[in-house]
């Protein structure tokens, strides 16, 4: 479940959670992002890539069989941001600065997507895999592409 809504500033939260059709009594939650959100005035690029990262590796056995090692198994989400304007530049630059590549960060490509598959297929909690140039293509207008990988 996601929710987005207007931020202010609070000192604490506090959410209740509800469930009136749920016959086991509780409900599971994985994780809570809580904090503030940036939301370019132009959509990220074509050409957007979402893939699958497979530490599992094959062998064959004497008998010829492959057997494979079952490893962990992550997400990665690229894409480029063109024609950023001078305030996406500014809150870009602060994601930059203050989280860099140690700090966690939630990315939601299609947030509030009417398909609900592609609003969620699109969604990371990770961190960058690098720290990428931040371009002045032309006066005003600012380029950049992000990498990050899941958590």
């Amino acid at each position: 479940a996601v929710l987005w809504f207007t931020g202010g500033a609070v000192k604490k939260l506090v959410i209740d959670l509800a469930d009136a059709g749920n016959t086991t009594g509780y409900i599971e939650t994985g994780r809570l992002i809580v904090g503030d959100y940036w939301s370019p005035d132009y959509n990220a690029d074509y050409g957007l890539q979402l893939g699958y990262m497979d530490a599992s590796e094959h062998t064959r056995n004497e008998a010829g069989d492959l057997m494979t090692d079952i490893r962990p198994r992550s997400k990665s989400l690229s894409f480029g941001l063109r024609d950023a304007t001078p305030a996406d530049r500014k809150k870009l630059m602060r994601i930059l600065r203050g989280n860099g590549m140690p700090g966690p960060i939630f990315i939601s490509v299609f947030p509030g997507d009417a398909d609900q598959d592609k609003e969620q297929d699109y969604q990371l909690y990770g961190k960058l895999s690098q720290l990428s140039a931040l371009t002045l293509a032309r006066f005003e207008s600012y380029t950049s592409s992000i990498t990050i990988d899941e958590i």
